[in-house]
Order: C-alpha cells, then sequence, then structure tokens
C-alpha cells in the first residue's frame, strides 16, 4: 500500500500555524525536538494515506475529550480540501453500538486481506477510520475491531497504523501535561478559522460556523472534565489524609477506592473485597488497566518512551489519569 501526501506537507499545511501539541512540547526543548522527528519520520514512512492520518487524529482527538487541539485539526482538515460539511459528519458517527457493529460487519465481509486502500471516503474506508479510533477507545468491540484491522491490513500497513496510534496518544498527553501552552496555540488557530470563515460561500460558511459552535463546546466540555480530574486528585489526596478508614464504592455497590488506614486492614475485609481494595491500592481500576495513583503510574513509566515526559509532568502537578489516557502507560510504544 502506498501513503498519499504528508499529514506535515508543507504544501498542505499552509496555512502555516503551529500544532499545540508541539507548542506544549516546547516546554522541554529536547523533546520538542524529539517529537517534530517523530512527527517528520511518520510523514515520510507511513503506508496511511496523509487525508486518512488526519481523520483519524481528528476523530481521536474529539472521541477522547482532548482540550486545545480540534481548531488546529479542523484547519488542517480545511487545508487540505476536505469541506465542512464532510467534517462535520465525520465527527457525528458512529454514534452508538448497533452502527458500531454496523461498521464492523462491513469489515469482516471482506474475505481477503486489502492489496490497495480504498477510495477515499468510501464505506470500506470509514469502517476503517472507525475500527482505528476503536483501538484507543474503551468498549466491547475494541478487539473485535484490532482483529478485523490485522487480518484486513498487510504487516506493514497495520505497524504504520500502530505507529501513528502511539503517535497522536503522545500528542495528547504533550496537550495535557501543558494546556496553557496548547490553549495558544489553538487559539490562534481558531482566529485564523474566524478569518477563514469570511471568504466562504454561504453554504460553506453557515457549516464552518456550526462546526466552530460545536468545536467550542467541545473544549469547554474537556477544560471541564479536566478540571473535575483535578479536583477528584485533590479530594483523593485529603482522604489519604484522613485518619480514619475511608472506602469508597459506587452507585452499583462496587470498592473503588480505600485509603491509606483502610489498605492496611485488608486483612479483615471480606475476600471479595479485599481483592478489590488490593486492586485500588495497586492503581488499578475493576475495569483492568486504568492507574488510579501517581506514584503507581510513575513506578510503570519507561525513561526512553515518548510518553514518559508528559506523563511525568501531569503527575508532578497532580493531574489524575483518566482512563483513556491509562492505556497509554500498559502499551509498549
Amino acid at each position: 500500500m502506498q501513503s498519499s501526501e504528508s499529514f506535515t506537507n508543507s504544501s498542505v499545511d499552509s496555512f502555516e500555524l503551529l500544532p499545540p501539541y508541539l507548542a506544549a512540547a516546547g516546554a522541554e526543548p529536547l523533546h520538542f525536538e524529539q517529537l517534530r522527528r517523530q512527527e517528520q519520520i511518520i510523514s515520510d514512512t507511513s503506508l496511511l494515506p496523509a487525508p486518512f492520518r488526519a481523520r483519524l487524529f481528528t476523530l481521536l482527538t474529539y472521541q477522547r475529550h482532548v482540550p486545545y487541539c480540534l481548531h488546529y485539526l479542523l484547519a488542517r482538515l480545511l487545508s487540505q480540501g476536505q469541506r465542512a460539511a464532510a467534517i462535520a459528519a465525520l465527527l457525528q458517527e458512529p454514534e452508538n453500538d448497533e452502527e458500531r457493529t454496523v461498521q464492523l460487519e462491513l469489515l469482516a465481509a471482506q474475505t481477503e486481506s486489502l492489496q490497495s486502500w480504498p477510495e477515499p471516503t468510501s464505506a470500506l474506508e470509514q469502517a476503517l477510520l472507525w475500527a482505528a479510533v476503536a483501538l484507543l477507545l474503551p468498549g466491547e468491540q475494541t478487539e473485535q475491531a484490532r482483529l478485523e484491522l490485522r487480518r484486513l491490513l498487510p504487516s506493514s500497513t497495520y505497524a504504520s497504523l500502530q505507529a501513528f496510534l502511539s503517535f497522536v496518544q503522545t500528542c495528547h498527553l504533550w496537550i495535557i501535561a501543558y494546556p496553557e501552552r496548547a490553549h495558544v496555540a489553538d487559539e490562534q488557530a481558531r482566529q485564523y478559522l474566524l478569518r477563514l470563515l469570511q471568504g466562504c460561500e454561504s453554504e460553506e460558511q453557515e457549516h464552518l460556523r456550526s462546526l466552530l459552535e460545536r468545536l467550542g463546546s467541545c473544549t469547554d466540555e474537556a477544560v471541564f472534565r479536566h478540571e473535575l480530574e483535578l479536583y477528584r486528585r485533590r479530594l483523593r489526596a485529603v482522604l489519604e489524609a484522613i485518619g480514619d478508614s475511608v472506602l469508597l464504592y459506587d452507585h452499583r455497590g462496587r470498592l473503588v477506592y480505600v485509603n491509606a488506614v483502610a489498605r492496611r486492614l485488608l486483612p479483615l475485609l471480606r475476600p471479595d473485597h479485599a481483592r478489590r481494595a488490593a486492586l485500588a491500592s495497586a492503581g488499578v481500576n475493576d475495569q483492568g488497566g486504568a492507574v488510579e495513583t501517581g506514584e503507581t503510574a510513575e513506578a510503570l513509566l519507561l525513561a526512553d518512551t515518548p510518553t514518559a515526559a508528559p506523563l511525568q509532568r501531569i503527575l508532578q502537578q497532580g493531574y489524575a489519569i483518566a482512563g483513556e489516557q491509562a492505556v497509554d502507560i500498559n502499551i509498549k510504544l
């Protein structure tokens, strides 16, 4: 399979905006250069078409509620010739499990591996796009999506997909680690889009205006989620300092947290509670794998991985690691 034009091709990226993830990584110049080189390597060697990579990056950022990058990604998609209406449709599907099942069934219906990349925005490429997104989102269909992609894509193309997903994860971590720097870059992209809006045809102008309103709401929601995680982190610190035992249960009666005093009483708990409390104290939730405590996550960091530096920043700032980001710690990059 051959790739289309580069995700970072200067002729495509004509609006000359600094990507928010590079702006965030600029806080640490050495890591900035490493991330920039990683992006260039993907641009030069990836077997995934550049428009597909751009849509995949955008959809993952939208679905994972990563703040301060969507305006930049929208500007990039528009610079590649994509229409605002098509971008709006991209962010709307698939909306539920039934639609996701249809996408997987379409992939399952392909009896042989793909020898060439599907037509852009065809039903088959849309199914591949959703399956790729599913690899980084929690859900019951993740494993099936992985199996279908491994079956259909040549090994070299699947390796390119894994490399690009790792790059996206790293970019998201930098944005979360340095939101104040990413926000400045994304605001520049928003201002660029507002200028672009003035020169659009009336129909395209209406679609673009609607998209900007939607992205503004998404950014606000992502910021709210970030602030909520900070609050939870501070609450956890208070609970750890309490001299009495504290055990927290969710609305379904499952034990989700125990403080330091309660952990010393684990032998007195019922076996099932003891197991769950041990998981909680080890920083693993009952769904399997989400890191809850900064200390545990920091111990799992690998110094030579691209995600180590932004994760350390996140932990030092006391941010809680949400489930979708916690996956990064366990994936070998």
